[in-house]
């Protein structure tokens, strides 16, 4: 991640995933903490979820923190 538009990105489109409550983004450390219902998802689904927005998503701990890495993202787009 690189700017807040991959904070928006990240935060507005995981948000509107069933099963996902909350999710806080840190542009500085290049993670997240996402909470979601065991029901509803799975750590995987989410993290597969954030690798199709173009980031590269490491569960850190089951407690739901992710490390993110964009690889093919800047300022919101893929580069070709």
């Amino acid at each position: 991640m690189k700017c807040q538009s991959c904070v928006r990105k990240i935060e507005g489109a995981l948000l509107e995933r069933p099963g996902v409550i909350s999710i806080t983004v840190s542009l500085e450390k290049k993670m997240a903490t996402v909470t979601f219902d065991k029901v509803v998802t799975t750590q995987e689904d989410v993290r597969a979820f954030i690798q199709d927005l173009g980031f590269v998503a490491t569960i850190a701990d089951s407690a739901g923190e992710w490390t993110f890495s964009d690889p093919n993202v800047k300022c919101g787009r893929a580069l070709p």
